[in-house]
């Protein structure tokens, strides 16, 4: 997540300012980012099972992740995809939050608890309530659930257990609010409004980076950013189209274009910055 918001960042200043050293320090952390994924999937994933595992030293270690692991993962992935426009990370956060909600899912009383079904060793499974240094995996879980909304196959199933999980934890945030404040961040997320921008195009060109830039004036967790880039279209189409068949129209070719959505309903199309800003404002 640091490597990914690092490198949007400085890409942003890069483009405004006509940075070369932004652009530079931006591939760098985005490279660091994107290594840091590659080196978890191939040594920490279990493709087949879609397990993954804790810790690493010289070779994996045989304890499997806890739900924390889990999210922070996915919470790092769809940064990296929001960084790099690469739906691949964008892909395996969606299996995971699978994954999490297969294994950690608290189907009575709503939330994440800490370690998985089916374990024999553990007496009581617990779940925890408190955003200190690292916050709660439901904090985290809560937000990722919102953050994958339009991509989800089933995006009701997935609000029903965002809110059900800022609800198992009402009864700390409603007393002590400091406490959680991951957690009400995704509370926020979850009350507000928030538009659809969707940029789509070469992420090589200047007409795509100038409309992308364009997205990330103000304050922009109140936006989703959604990027659909031609190597997508190729590679991908199908994985969009079964998810996100609002996005299927967008076809990624020639002058890259944005559109401004709400409710999944899209204004007509853009292709210059300035109409995005009259659009976003």
């Amino acid at each position: 997540s640091a490597f990914a918001q690092a490198a949007q960042v400085l890409r942003q200043r890069a483009i405004e300012q006509g940075s070369a050293e932004d652009e530079a320090s931006a591939l760098a952390y985005l490279s660091a980012g994107k290594r840091a994924a590659h080196f978890l999937r191939l040594n920490l994933f279990e493709e087949a099972r879609g397990v993954l595992y804790r810790s690493f030293r010289g070779s994996r270690g045989g304890v499997e992740a806890f739900a924390e692991d889990y999210a922070c993962l996915i919470q790092g992935l769809i940064d990296l995809y929001e960084a790099s426009f690469e739906l691949e990370w964008l892909r395996w956060a969606d299996r995971l939050q699978d994954e999490l909600d297969a294994r950690f899912w608290d189907e009575q009383g709503g939330g994440y608890f800490q370690s998985p079904s089916g374990d024999a060793s553990i007496v009581l499974r617990l779940k925890d309530d408190y955003d200190g240094a690292e916050p709660a995996a439901g904090s985290i879980a809560a937000m990722n659930l919102w953050r994958l909304l339009p991509f989800s196959r089933e995006p009701e199933v997935r609000k029903a257990k965002a809110r059900r999980t800022l609800e198992a934890l009402r009864s700390t945030w409603a007393r002590v609010p400091h406490a959680l404040p991951q957690a009400l961040c995704a509370l926020e997320y979850a009350l507000t409004d928030r538009p659809q921008i969707v940029v789509a195009g070469d992420p090589t060109t200047q007409e795509f980076r100038a409309l992308w830039s364009e997205t990330q004036r103000g304050f922009t967790p109140r936006r989703t950013i959604i990027t659909l880039t031609k190597t997508d279209a190729d590679a991908s189409a199908a994985w969009i189209q079964e998810r996100a068949p609002w996005l299927a129209a967008m076809k990624p070719a020639g002058a890259a274009l944005a559109y401004v959505c709400e409710h999944y309903t899209c204004q007509a199309p853009v292709s210059n910055p300035s109409a995005l800003r009259t659009q976003l404002n």
